[in-house]
């Protein structure tokens, strides 16, 4: 995940490498400039101007990287921002807070509540019913567990009782 200090830092380098290659052109200049071009020390400052505007070059695509990949971290909240506008925090009637879709949502998707653990997250995952306590909803993904008033039918208790068989008859 990218963090505008991130960028911040490496926009301070990139300066760095573009101040680098101002220095290295400045010295060029002066060096082109007198009578006597000294070919040892301009060859030197010309692979410097290079590495510096190499650096530099290096630094912006890391520049880019980090602001798309911000703008992408921007869109997807933007996006979970929107899905979660279709719920209300509500009371489970236990002393738990969950969020339901709203009455009338126009998604199609039967009613249901989500967890609000995942949902500071920016993760939607649909509470269940447990199927090992009472009026109680269980969120698969962060196993998070809300007391609520959701009748009889979670104390229903799935079990698979196999049978023991005898093979000798065989």
């Amino acid at each position: 995940m990218s963090d505008i200090a991130s960028i911040i830092g490496l926009v301070g380098t990139a300066t760095s490498s573009i101040v680098g290659a101002t220095e290295a052109t400045k010295n060029l200049k002066q060096i082109f400039s007198r009578a006597e071009v000294d070919l040892t020390a301009s060859k030197q400052l010309i692979l410097e101007l290079l590495d510096k505007l190499i650096e530099a070059k290096h630094d912006q695509m890391a520049i880019e990287e980090g602001v798309l990949a911000l703008q992408r971290e921007l869109q997807q909240r933007d996006e979970f921002q929107a899905e979660l506008a279709r719920y209300i925090l509500t009371d489970t009637g236990r002393g738990a807070a969950v969020y339901r879709l709203k009455d009338g949502d126009q998604s199609g998707e039967p009613p249901h509540q989500i967890c609000p653990s995942c949902a500071a997250n920016a993760k939607k995952s649909i509470l269940q019913p447990s199927l090992t306590r009472h009026n109680c909803l269980y969120c698969p993904a962060c196993r998070a567990e809300f007391l609520a008033n959701i009748g009889d039918a979670s104390a229903m208790i799935v079990s698979v009782q196999r049978s023991r068989r005898d093979w000798s008859d065989f």
